[in-house]
């Protein structure tokens, strides 16, 4: 306290000088040691390791939720204000990020002030008053929104016609995947020769972004733990962290999807951004069609070798079929959560290479670490500099930006 007085409090002749610390809240024991306390308006249980909203404050969002929800329109300033509620409790209710995409669209629209409640804006009201209801019996896990070292790596891309990607985990074999897109709906592409297209390429990167998480979660148990893939795609890496976008397109869908999907599997997923030159093996994986599932294995094999053999990975139908009606702008998600079986645990962070390292030193997945000499990324050649391909997983981590876990932790 005296410390504190000695940087923070204010001169004694200055009008209107107070105590730097507050004789009321230490009370009411804000400044106890305990193992839960509510801070800045949320619960935090150190023992529990999780996130939760006060009950008042609980009660407050569900009893605005259902006043919204029994009306055909509502002011802008009501609508705003529902918004700004639901955008400060939306880090602790897991899965609700993705909602916004639609919640946002009437700010755009608004007519005359007014906001008019839609029938799916309805749902999706619905569907985050459910998950705020659920607060209780499944509270947020901080391993879910803290991001750790990640246990699994990867890169992922769509090309207009396939979706596919790779992924590392240490002591498991490489996975490789690929899925082809329907017909009618690569038609639907936004092109040069089909300008009229509904669908971009962003969304189809964006669609295989959900693919590759979905990939992971159905082959190794991931329950809290922090997965960490890259993409060549900046929409993609962009609607990842923010978690919705203000359209009524594909993206908003594929949101719905991503977050829904990170609630039900409680992982952390981070995604970096890598440079199209250097993501070969996502984009072999994506364009190969023409190749069976044994000679795309002995393409990986003799192209990008591991310590282990390529084996592939097959997607669950229900989860394409999910992701292909979000591209369609249906929102049936149902189907698409099923418990995952035979899952394989994961014993510590991925990242093994199968080149030997002139070093002794373990590359850590989560930290910005450079790459050795013998492999720089950027390779001068005369005046200009050409990016290398990223061909193992010690190749992919400079790309990583995720968090590196504190001393402390």
């Amino acid at each position: 306290m005296n410390a504190i007085d000695e940087v923070l409090k204010s001169p004694v002749d200055l009008p209107g000088a107070t105590e730097p610390i507050s004789d009321k809240k230490l009370v009411l024991g804000d400044g106890s040691l305990t193992t839960a306390k509510i801070i800045l308006g949320w619960l935090v249980d150190a023992i529990k390791q999780t996130l939760e909203l006060p009950e008042r404050r609980q009660q407050r969002i569900l009893k605005l939720l259902t006043s919204i929800l029994t009306r055909k329109r509502v002011t802008l300033r009501q609508w705003q204000k529902l918004l700004g509620e639901l955008r400060f409790v939306s880090p602790g209710v897991s899965g609700s990020r993705g909602l916004f995409c639609i919640l946002q669209v009437p700010l755009m629209r608004k007519s005359k002030g007014r906001i008019r409640i839609t029938r799916h804006i309805q749902r999706i009201l619905t569907t985050f008053k459910q998950l705020v209801e659920d607060l209780a019996s499944r509270p947020t896990r901080l391993a879910e929104i803290i991001p750790d070292s990640p246990r699994v790596v990867g890169d992922m891309d769509a090309c207009g016609y396939r979706l596919g990607g790779v992924f590392f985990s240490q002591g498991h074999d490489p996975k490789v995947w690929r899925d082809p897109l329907p017909e009618y709906l690569v038609k639907q592409l936004v092109s040069t020769s089909n300008p009229e297209g509904d669908v971009t390429n962003s969304d189809f990167e964006q669609a295989a972004n959900i693919m590759q998480h979905d990939n992971i979660a159905h082959t190794f148990d991931i329950r809290e733990v922090t997965i960490a893939n890259l993409t060549d795609n900046t929409p993609t890496l962009t609607r990842h962290f923010k978690g919705s976008t203000t359209t009524e397109g594909p993206a908003s869908y594929l949101c719905q999807i991503s977050r829904l999907h990170q609630r039900f599997h409680r992982y952390c997923a981070e995604v970096s951004f890598i440079n199209g030159e250097a993501n070969v093996m996502a984009d072999d994986a994506s364009r190969l069609q023409h190749l069976t599932d044994a000679e795309l294995l002995n393409h990986f094999n003799s192209h990008y070798p591991q310590e282990r053999a390529w084996t592939i990975c097959r997607s669950r139908p229900d989860m394409l079929s999910s992701v292909i009606s979000a591209l369609q702008r249906r929102g049936n998600f149902k189907r698409m959560l099923r418990p995952p079986r035979d899952t394989l645990p994961l014993p510590g962070d991925a990242g093994s290479t199968s080149v030997k390292s002139t070093t002794s030193k373990q590359i850590c997945l989560g930290a910005q670490v450079p790459l050795l000499p013998s492999k720089s990324s950027l390779s001068e050649s005369g005046s200009g500099a050409t990016i290398k391909a990223a061909r193992t997983p010690s190749e992919l981590m400079p790309y990583l930006s995720t968090s590196l876990p504190s001393t402390r932790r």
